[in-house]
Order: C-alpha cells, then structure tokens, then sequence
C-alpha cells in the first residue's frame, strides 16, 4: 500500500504531494472516501481545507524567506 492509500484509508482529511525539484504542489481533499485533486500548481496560493485560515503563496513553500514571512502572519 502507497502512503496516498494508506493516508486516504485512514481518512487523513488532505494531502500535499511536494515536487521541489519542479517546485509543484498537488493539494489532495478527501470526499466520500476517496482524494480528489483540487490544486495542482507552481503559481498562486494554496489554502487548506483541514488547518482553519492557513492560505501560503506556493512560492514559499520552497523559498525561505518567503515561508518565514508567510508563518509570521499566520493565525489559527
């Protein structure tokens, strides 16, 4: 079993896959049992659906100081 299944068995509410070498995400929420794929992308920003008001440029997820500055300004 990959980890996708196994997460999406668990009923793991979402799933990030992070391709840093293409510098991708692919954003994964759990409807009726199964992943559906709502984002996929370099550009933009990504907003959760299981951490209430957590929305990042996907930039940041792969430069530092741009992830510095969007945790600064996160508030659960």
């Amino acid at each position: 079993m990959t980890k996708f299944e196994d997460y999406q068995a668990h009923e793991i509410k979402e799933y990030w896959i992070v391709d840093p070498s293409a510098q991708v995400i692919e954003q994964y929420v759990l409807h009726s049992k199964r992943y559906e794929l709502i984002f996929k992308g370099k550009n933009g920003s990504i907003t959760s659906t299981a951490i209430k008001n957590f929305t990042l440029p996907v930039a940041a997820i792969f430069d530092k100081k741009l992830a510095n500055q969007a945790l600064a300004s996160f508030s659960n």
